[in-house]
């Protein structure tokens, strides 16, 4: 659903009529100018997104969720709407603190990481959906621990 091409197509599914080339930038001026069809794709992605982070968060305690690829890049079009909706899924005292950010590569920030972890010898492990790296203790970012809360017994 976040996806730029998802994006697109839901906004045609809407009803939006491109005035050109039917692609995320192309709904993302739309959404700039007000068009309600392409705002309610964006809102969409932005919605699915932000569950998806908050979720993800939840389970490994991360402060900073990081979007990439072309629809990270759509500017505060997205970046609003996301940002609005991560605050209503990341609702736990523990994520009150959590927030997306664009990634600094830009589009190709999947590219470059991949590259990094192949140039270092760092062979995918396989999964149903393809492949995931897998990433030495020294290369990730260190989490903090899960902590019992005062209380709990877990």
């Amino acid at each position: 659903m976040a996806r730029g091409t998802a994006i697109t197509r839901h906004a045609l599914d809407l009803g939006w009529q491109p005035p050109r080339k039917a692609d995320a930038a192309t709904v993302a001026a739309a959404a700039r100018a007000g068009e309600a069809a392409a705002t309610a794709a964006f809102a969409r992605a932005a919605r699915a997104l932000a569950a998806g982070m908050a979720a993800t968060a939840a389970l490994i305690e991360v402060d900073i969720a990081v979007a990439a690829g072309g629809i990270a890049q759509s500017g505060e079009v997205f970046s609003e709407l996301l940002a609005r909706h991560l605050r209503r899924y990341a609702a736990l005292p523990f994520l009150r603190e959590l927030r997306a950010l664009p990634a600094e590569l830009g589009p190709d920030a999947g590219l470059v990481g991949a590259a990094v972890l192949a140039s270092a010898g760092i062979a995918p492990v396989a999964t149903a959906h393809g492949s995931l790296p897998l990433v030495p203790p020294d290369m990730t970012r260190t989490f903090r621990p899960w902590r019992r809360r005062p209380g709990t017994t877990t």
